[in-house]
């Protein structure tokens, strides 16, 4: 990934947090929503503005498009894959992947709606949905991403996959990727599992 992406990334999260925080601060609502930021705290800031219906609408066109940009680049890996696999076309991939994606997702629109009584351990369905990828599934992929890297892909290759020479600072990478790295997520996976 090209570091102007990044970049670019970093600093439009950043200067969402710096446009959101501040009205929810200002409106004396709670910040601490989770997912529900977005669907509940915020449309109780956009009611309370000057021309809240107009920014409402704009926000939430502009946040449905940053989500299906976002799901087709999540969708190509698992596409690719069964391309590659199964011999699947790419038509036949999409559709069956998105519809199956689809599927899964119903019961996380309902949580707000017919299914709000509804708990997982305690936590509405999109909060339970939410802790599961962020506190779980999310470092155990960097994990398992780690422990490929810096045990299982050949050194040279992950190398040059990354860009690094083999020279000190390529090494000290593939030392961090097998030994560090691995024991700091863990000790992260371990934390946001028991701490949650």
């Amino acid at each position: 990934m090209p570091p102007t992406i990044a970049i670019g990334d970093t600093l439009f999260a950043i200067a969402a947090g710096l446009v959101i925080f501040p009205a929810v601060f200002s409106f004396g609502l709670d910040p601490a929503q989770g997912p529900a930021l977005a669907f509940v705290v915020l449309p109780e800031v956009f009611a309370q503005m000057k021309g809240g219906a107009w920014v409402g609408a704009a926000f939430f066109v502009l946040l449905s498009i940053a989500a299906l940009i976002s799901a087709v680049s999540l969708l190509e890996v698992e596409v690719a894959f069964t391309m590659h696999r199964w011999g699947w076309s790419r038509r036949r991939a999409s559709l069956g992947l998105g519809g199956l994606i689809f599927l899964l997702g119903i019961p996380a629109s309902l949580g707000f709606g017919p299914w709000v009584g509804f708990t997982l351990g305690g936590r509405g369905i999109l909060d339970a949905m939410d802790f599961v990828a962020a506190n779980i599934l999310l470092p155990l992929n960097g994990l398992l991403i780690a422990v490929f890297l810096g045990w299982i892909w050949h050194r040279r290759d992950a190398l040059a996959a990354c860009d690094l020479p083999v020279s000190s600072l390529g090494m000290f990478w593939r030392l961090s990727v097998r030994y560090t790295v691995p024991l700091l997520v863990a000790v992260v996976l371990v934390r946001s599992v028991l701490g949650g």
